[in-house]
């Protein structure tokens, strides 16, 4: 009977009761009953660890070559990693030195960091306590704190085995164990010093025990070899039962083949102890098997089959894993020489280790290294074949771009409304702007590049939040209008560069649209288009005469024409009582019939304040606080009259 499987039902009954899992409490008692166990309950006092923070975890315990749990344990999430492996040496004999935790799917490395802080902060997280040996001591010393999990006993409940009137299940021995939970038996592989320990049997082999032996040499036997382990005041009293096992065959894997063994016959003696009732100390349980093999017995035996079968040796041990492994510099963990990362944390393999030449490597390996060849294959084609298709639709999207570069409108790809004429359109019928991609059906924006009265034509949107300033490019203008309508663009274009430009001078001819930028020391403009010649210094065409002469001729015609002298003198009447005024860039003179306090001058396009009588901008054009009139500038008005130029 498996020691370790009773006292971890024992710790999750025990650990259920307290939970109030009472569903959970009655499946444990019926596993407990099914092995026929005969068990008291002891209440117990709360302890300083039952506090309200405390929780109850699943500790995992793993060495080289077995795995034990889950066992359930109490912790604290606020205490250290430093105090729970004082915690798990004061409870389960296991030292401090040869405890390597993982907390989290991480190694614990900081014994200072709290529990929660590896995310241990609830009932049923898992913790994995992996067992390794110092340097300088042999590997048996991590079974060996192993061993010491099995003999600590969970909770305060004294178990006693039945007597021989009750079956039990035969035990073969070995590595085999009966599992209890899954009702079948389960093989443990042996490690280096059970096997020693096995070879050394002859000179420690005890005396098999007959039925006719009289209690009381039994007891006498088994209470010497439990004070040698316990002391003497551990134990009062002791009953010995014999149960004569019976051989058994079972079939277990290995390592990728498998193999059965005929358990040995041997002498199981089952030693029921109970602590002394008068006793102040608690009640703890003490359940041990002693086990003899009987000497002779042959390690190879009979499959179901009658195939015989080999018991793996030391001499093939040596050659496997954990001799010719490599260790894991994080974890500890003895992996396989061809694996390329620690199968525990995941961390790569050292680049110095080499495989031996000396390691064969088992059917499991090889498949799982084929496996692993034909993954990579397949990954190396994916990759290569994902590399190929975003080459190509890279080139196909840069084909697109150059395309879309040489085409002057470019079409919409999805149905539309236009925001202008609110009519649906289909995909293509439309045009997408560049500069904003918004989206108009063709005949608005040519209505608007045919009626603008700027060179610049800016995007028709508007709605309710903002204006889009961006500007249509001139391609994109000269597909969308015809050529007289492009003429008239371009012309209008002209005429502004002619205005926003200081030293610029316009043929005095009508009609004439001949105009030349000057400089200082030219006084006269030959027209390349009238082919007339105008003087800059009398602004006028004076064919005939010097500048003196037409002065002269001007200032008379003045003095003579009456209706020349009233429009003059009514021009000027109306700029003194603020009907009118002069442009500040060209000096025409503009009225305001009605609206805001916000014009602009038809001649040179200027945008003017008309109650501070100057530029609503700065020089920098529109949008340019730094001159102008500053209206609206931290919420201050221009002026006190000021009628929302802005």
């Amino acid at each position: 009977m498996n020691t370790l499987a009773i006292n971890r039902l024992l710790r999750r009954l025990e650990a259920a009761i307290a939970g109030g899992q009472h569903n959970q409490a009655a499946v444990l008692a019926k596993d407990l009953a099914r092995l026929k166990i005969s068990c008291s309950v002891t209440r117990q006092r709360r302890s300083l660890d039952a506090s309200p923070a405390s929780i109850m975890v699943d500790m995992y315990v793993e060495d080289k070559v077995s795995h034990q749990g889950p066992i359930s344990l109490q912790v604290i999430p606020t205490m250290t990693v430093a105090q729970l492996k004082e915690k798990v040496e004061e409870e389960f004999e296991i030292p401090v030195r040869v405890q390597r935790w993982i907390l989290g799917k991480l190694l614990a490395s900081d014994d200072s960091k709290m529990l929660q802080d590896h995310n241990v902060n609830s009932n049923g997280c898992p913790m994995f306590l992996y067992l390794v040996a110092p340097d300088g001591e042999q590997e048996g010393d991590s079974m060996g704190t192993a061993e010491s999990v099995k003999k600590h006993n969970a909770c305060e409940v004294t178990a006693h085995v039945p007597g021989p009137a009750a079956p039990q299940p035969e035990h073969p021995g070995g590595g085999w164990y009966y599992n209890n939970e899954e009702d079948r038996y389960s093989f443990c592989e042996d490690t280096e010093s059970e096997m020693t320990d096995d070879d050394d049997d002859d000179s420690r082999e005890t005396s098999p025990v007959k039925e006719g032996n009289r209690p009381d040499e039994s007891r006498k036997d088994t209470k010497d070899d439990d004070d040698n382990e316990k002391g003497d005041d551990a134990i009062v009293g002791a009953a010995a039962v014999v149960i004569h096992e019976r051989p058994v065959v079972v079939q277990a894997p290995f390592i990728g083949r498998s193999f059965v063994k005929q358990a040995p016959q041997f002498q199981k003696t089952v030693v029921d102890q109970q602590p002394n009732r008068s006793s102040s100390s608690r009640a703890s349980q003490l359940l041990s098997l002693e086990e003899t093999m009987k000497p002779g017995t042959d390690q190879t035996f009979q499959s179901p089959k009658g195939t015989p079968i080999r018991r793996a040796t030391i001499t093939d041990q040596k050659a496997g894993t954990l001799q010719l492994g490599w260790k894991c510099p994080l974890c500890t963990l003895v992996n396989s020489p061809t694996r390329p990362g620690c199968a525990a944390c995941t961390t790569e393999r050292p680049l110095r280790y080499v495989v031996p030449v000396e390691y064969r490597a088992n059917e499991q390996e090889l498949q799982r290294m084929k496996q692993e060849q034909l993954l990579d294959n397949e990954l190396q084609q994916i990759t290569a074949e994902q590399r190929l298709q975003e080459l190509e639709k890279q080139h196909q999207h840069y084909l697109q771009l150059v395309d879309l570069d040489n085409t002057d409108l470019v079409p919409n790809m999805e149905p539309f409304e236009c925001s202008v004429c609110i009519v649906q359109y289909e995909a293509g019928e439309g045009v997408v702007l560049r500069e904003c991609l918004h989206v108009f059906c063709r005949a608005c924006l040519a209505s608007t590049v045919q009626f603008n009265e700027e060179a610049e034509v800016k995007c028709p949107y508007r709605d309710a939040d903002y204006a889009c300033n961006s500007v249509l490019q001139e391609r994109e203008i000269k597909a969308l209008v015809p050529a007289d309508v492009y003429e008239q663009h371009l012309a209008k274009s002209v005429a502004q560069a002619e205005n926003k430009i200081g030293n610029a001078f316009h043929c005095k001819t009508p009609d004439c649209r001949g105009w030349c930028i000057f400089e200082d020391n030219v006084n006269e403009f030959r027209c390349p288009v009238c082919r007339r010649t105008n003087c800059l210094t009398c602004q006028a065409v004076h064919d005939g005469m010097n500048c003196k002469q037409y002065q002269e001729q001007v200032k008379q015609e003045s003095e003579t024409n009456a209706e020349a002298r009233r429009t003059k003198e009514m021009l000027e009447e109306m700029v003194e009582r603020g009907e009118a005024m002069n442009c500040p860039t060209c000096q025409v003179i503009l009225m305001k019939k009605w609206g805001c306090d916000w014009l602009r001058c038809s001649m040179c396009k200027t945008e003017i304040c008309w109650v501070t009588r100057g530029p609503r901008w700065g020089p920098g054009g529109k949008g340019d606080t730094t001159g102008g009139c500053q209206c609206g500038v931290n919420g201050v008005k221009c002026h006190p009259r000021c009628n929302y130029c802005h």
